[in-house]
C-alpha cells in the first residue's frame, strides 16, 4: 500500500512543477500574407495532396520571409518529407527550420519533436535522445507533450538511462487522481517495474 500512495505523491510532485504561464502571442512574427499561403499549403496536405503542397510551399519565397516564417514552411516541408518516409530529407528540412525559429518557442518545440522522430525513425537513438533533452517541451501541448514523453520514455529505456525513463513514466501517469486511476493507465505496468 506504501508504495502505491507514494507513486501517487510523485505523480502529483511531477505533474505540478514547472507550471508557469507562457506568452503564445506570436502575431508579430508572421504577416498576414504568409499565413494566407502556408494555409492554403497545409489544407492542401491535410487533403493528402503533398506535390501540390510541396509546390505551393516552394513557392513562397525564401527572401521575403521573417525568420518565424522561414521555420514554419521548412518545417511543413520536412513534415511532409517525413510522411512520405524521407526521413533523410526531413532531418535536413527541420534542421533549416531550428536554424530560424528561435523566436517562436511553441514552433521550436515542435521543430525539435519532429527531428527527433525523424532520427528515431532512423534508429538513431543518440541523436534522438540528444534532440529531445535539448527541447523546451513546456512549449508542447497536449498530443505532441504525450508524444514526447513516449519517445523520451522508448529512447532513455533503451540507451539505460533510468532516471529520465521514470521521469517520463511518471509524467505519462500524471493524470491519475486515485490508485483506481494509477492502476487503469496503460503505462502503469511499466512504473510499476521501473520503481
Amino acid at each position: 500500500m506504501f508504495k502505491y500512495i507514494s507513486l501517487i505523491v510523485i505523480t502529483f510532485l511531477v505533474s505540478c512543477s514547472g507550471i508557469q504561464m507562457i506568452n503564445r502571442d506570436t502575431s508579430h512574427l508572421y504577416t498576414k500574407q504568409f499565413l494566407a499561403k502556408f494555409d492554403v499549403a497545409k489544407k492542401s496536405f491535410v487533403e493528402g495532396q503533398k506535390d501540390v503542397a510541396l509546390q505551393q510551399l516552394n513557392n513562397i519565397q525564401d527572401a521575403k520571409l521573417k525568420p518565424a516564417e522561414l521555420a514554419t514552411k521548412n518545417n511543413l516541408i520536412g513534415v511532409i518529407n517525413y510522411s512520405n518516409g524521407n526521413f533523410e530529407q526531413a532531418i535536413f528540412q527541420f534542421n533549416l527550420a531550428l536554424n530560424s525559429s528561435q523566436e517562436d518557442g511553441e514552433l521550436s518545440a515542435q521543430i525539435r519533436l519532429n527531428l527527433a522522430s525523424s532520427y528515431y525513425k532512423l534508429d538513431d537513438l543518440e541523436n534522438t535522445f540528444k534532440t529531445l533533452d535539448g527541447t523546451d517541451s513546456r512549449y508542447l501541448l497536449n498530443r505532441d507533450l504525450e508524444n514526447f514523453h513516449k519517445l523520451r520514455y522508448r529512447v532513455s529505456k533503451e540507451l539505460d538511462f533510468q532516471t529520465v525513463a521514470l521521469d517520463s513514466l511518471l509524467w505519462l501517469n500524471a493524470g491519475a487522481t486515485t490508485v483506481e486511476d494509477l492502476k487503469n493507465n496503460k503505462f502503469y505496468p511499466q512504473l510499476v517495474t521501473q520503481y
